[in-house]
């Protein structure tokens, strides 16, 4: 009797003990795959969605400029985007969500794209920066890739040997390749790949070079050094510009070769430091991104390189405005609740001037203004608005030479 009584208040306090089951409060971890930012889409696509919980997803969508579109609860998370009725040439914001069995919502940063007048069917053009053909090479090398394309570059890919070895996605397309693995003394074939935002490819002429894994003469296997002093990267120039560089080595430096898209420019010996050369632009002045890209050599046959990217016009002060403007929501805040008419509060910027600032609710224009004024405040009388229920608010900022900005979207819940 007594060896019963113990056993039932064993169990009794097995149970008693036995701990809840932690709330799941993490939401997915969305990222919204294609469009990417800045893509130029001219006709109907997929949207590729990646979603990932810690317990399961349990459905994944999408909106459209604020709007919801489109939703899966299976993978792989791909959903169809029309893009029939959308405004040709302007800003259009898309964002990814995901919910898991517990209820959390987890979004997608925003991604930007426009809609093209026309079919994209100009190919890209993509061509091997460095190294240069007919080149020794030996240790890890910098495959560079310059890659442009009338509307936007998707990716690059790298092969050897005809193998595809890497996958850029962005600029500088790079690919860093360990050559200790070849034989000494062997030829390999290089070359890249490109993708444009229309699904258009190029390849880019195929360069030969040697691996030859020495050391350097007299044990020296330390490459020179180069860093540009000017122009600074990103920078926009025109006619003559002076290219500076600072270049060191242990031993000392014996040739430098400048290279303007790949094509040599001008080659030194026995440079002293800091080196310049008058660049004439003149001959870019097309508005494009164009490379500069040194290469820098010892006595030994080690190599140093420096890659720069600048933007020339024809005549410095007459370049076009291509920045959007900023837009962020000061108040309200995301995720609250709010009720009645408040006070909506907006921080706009731009390197000119906003000239118009709409806001819209769950995509429709709730608002504009000609000229705001920053920050920007309102009163949004929300009554009209179905209580209860969560909705999209966001602004779209232009400024005078037609650039748009759009802000987060931001959720709020009507009471």
């Amino acid at each position: 009797m007594i060896k019963k009584i113990l056993a039932f208040t064993l169990i009794l306090f097995t149970v008693q003990c036995t701990l809840p089951e932690i709330e799941d409060i993490l939401p997915p971890v969305v990222t919204l795959i294609y469009p990417y930012e800045g893509a130029v889409v001219s006709t109907n696509v997929d949207v590729m969605i990646f979603a990932l919980d810690d317990s399961e997803v349990k459905r994944v969508w999408y909106y459209l400029n604020g709007t919801e579109v489109a939703s899966t609860t299976s993978e792989p998370y791909t959903l169809p985007l029309d893009i029939s009725g959308l405004d040709k040439k302007v800003n259009h914001v898309i964002q990814a969500a995901a919910e898991d069995k517990d209820g959390n919502v987890g979004f997608s940063p925003l991604v930007n794209f426009t809609v093209a007048e026309t079919p994209d069917i100009i190919d890209p053009v993509v061509f091997i920066v460095n190294p240069q053909g007919g080149q020794v090479v030996e240790g890890i090398v910098d495959i560079v890739a310059h890659a442009e394309d009338d509307r936007s570059i998707q990716k690059v890919a790298f092969f050897i040997n005809g193998d595809s070895v890497g996958l850029s996605t962005s600029y500088p397309y790079v690919y860093q390749w360990d050559t200790s693995t070849y034989s000494d003394s062997t030829v390999q074939t290089i070359f890249a790949k490109a993708w444009d935002g229309g699904n258009n490819r190029a390849i880019s002429p195929v360069i030969t070079v040697t691996v030859y894994p020495r050391t350097g003469e007299a044990g020296d296997s330390t490459p020179p050094t180069a860093v540009f002093l000017y122009p600074i990267a990103g920078s926009t120039v025109a006619g003559i510009v002076p290219v500076a560089l600072d270049i060191a080595d242990n031993v000392g430096v014996a040739k430098i070769e400048l290279y303007v898209d790949g094509v040599l420019e001008t080659t030194t010996s026995n440079p002293s430091s800091p080196w310049s050369y008058e660049w004439d632009s003149s001959p870019k002045a097309d508005s494009l991104q164009h490379t500069l890209y040194v290469k820098v050599y010892d006595g030994a046959g080690n190599v140093g390189t420096a890659t720069q990217l600048v933007t020339v016009f024809a005549e410095l002060g007459q370049e076009p405005d291509v920045t959007p403007p900023t837009a962020v929501f000061l108040y309200p805040i995301a995720g609250s609740t709010i009720t009645g008419t408040i006070g909506v509060s907006v921080d706009l910027f731009d390197n000119v001037g906003v000239t118009l600032a709409e806001f819209y609710v769950d995509g429709v224009l709730e608002r504009s203004t000609n000229n705001p004024a920053i920050p920007w405040r309102f009163n949004w009388n929300t009554s009209s608005i179905a209580d209860g229920n969560t909705h999209t608010l966001y602004i779209k900022a232009y400024d005078a030479a037609g650039n748009v900005g759009t802000s987060g979207l931001l959720t709020v819940t009507i009471n």
